[in-house]
């Protein structure tokens, strides 16, 4: 039987992560050209359910090779539309209130995670809005990403895989949490081989769903660049502020508006996100998946890049942004 190569074995983090990241990339294509991107990741890739159209800035397609299917999550949209605010405002920056997860069952869980208190499994809000959206995408023929797994990766038993960049990323373990459960209530064990493989994620969820997470998906891998801001919201904003050594910007220079500076708007944010979680949240803290295993750094050497602004302000967010960038973490792979 042919090994899919984006199914990453448990003794090696480092296999064809490079292609996982690759179908994550193409999920920011125009649905349109979906096909012919993933045709040319080689013969044996189609790809098999593409929407025509994303929900509200969300999208996600299905790849398969002959042996594993291959769900890869849009990351949020770079655009000035309004797409592109509801996924910054709605989704991305929602994050001070938190949603109890109910898909969590025995295996995932242990039974002391009681909804309401503190170490009950919660996600931000934003994310919760996001896996509501990926439910309702529709292929052209009109068949859900439920209805499309379950007929042909479920019922076929073939291996299953999701992958994503950025928000995508994000809402990588909210959806595989989300299909297990499904296939579980049908009573539909998941595939032996079900892997998750994640690219420059946020956190989106408490300990306690990280917990559960990695409990239901020990095949996990969580893909982070260590100058990377968008890997430590919600969980560390403070870490973001002076991230970039000399000759980058400092945080402490970088002036906003007049008066604030980027060190001190961080500090405010953070302050505002315990308070929440402290207080609105009831001690509910953010915390990333791959606490115990999985977690593979990236740009351990720190690789920085040319600033061209020269504008404090400019430079550090062109930073940022280089930083983040799907093509950049596809060439650390």
């Amino acid at each position: 039987m042919m090994i899919s190569p984006v199914l990453i074995g448990a003794s090696d983090t480092s296999v064809r992560a490079d292609l996982a990241a690759k179908l994550s990339a193409i999920a920011y294509c125009a649905p349109h050209s979906i096909e012919a991107e993933v045709k040319q990741l080689g013969v044996e890739w189609d790809a098999v359910w593409v929407p025509t159209q994303g929900v509200q800035g969300n999208y996600a397609y299905v790849a398969f090779n002959g042996a594993q299917y291959v769900v890869a999550i849009r990351g949020s949209v770079l655009a000035f539309d309004a797409a592109g605010y509801y996924d910054w405002i709605v989704e991305d920056l929602n994050v001070l209130v938190q949603k109890n997860w109910p898909f969590v069952d025995a295996f995932s869980a242990g039974a002391s995670l009681v909804e309401g208190q503190a170490n009950a499994p919660k996600v931000a809000k934003g994310a919760w809005i996001g896996l509501q959206e990926l439910m309702l995408l529709k292929s052209a023929s009109g068949q859900s990403l439920l209805d499309f797994l379950m007929a042909y990766c479920i019922l076929r038993e073939r291996a299953l895989a999701i992958t994503g960049h950025s928000l995508g990323a994000g809402l990588a373990p909210l959806l595989a949490m989300w299909l297990r459960s499904e296939f579980l209530a049908v009573n539909h064990p998941p595939p032996k081989l079900f892997a998750v493989v994640t690219f420059a994620a946020p956190t989106t969820g408490n300990a306690a769903f990280a917990e559960a997470f990695d409990a239901a998906f020990p095949n996990s891998w969580r893909y982070f660049n260590e100058l990377d801001i968008v890997p430590m919201s919600a969980a560390n904003l403070l870490s973001m502020a002076n991230l970039y050594p000399a000759p980058c910007p400092q945080a402490d220079d970088v002036v906003i508006d007049g008066t604030m500076t980027l060190s001190r708007m961080f500090t405010g944010l953070q302050l505002l996100l315990d308070y929440a979680e402290a207080v609105s949240n009831n001690g509910s803290f953010y915390a990333h998946t791959n606490m115990h295993r999985g977690a593979v750094a990236l740009n351990t050497q720190h690789e920085l890049f040319s600033p061209a602004a020269k504008e404090p302000l400019v430079d550090w967010f062109d930073q940022a942004g280089h930083q983040h960038s799907i093509q950049n973490y596809i060439g650390w792979l």
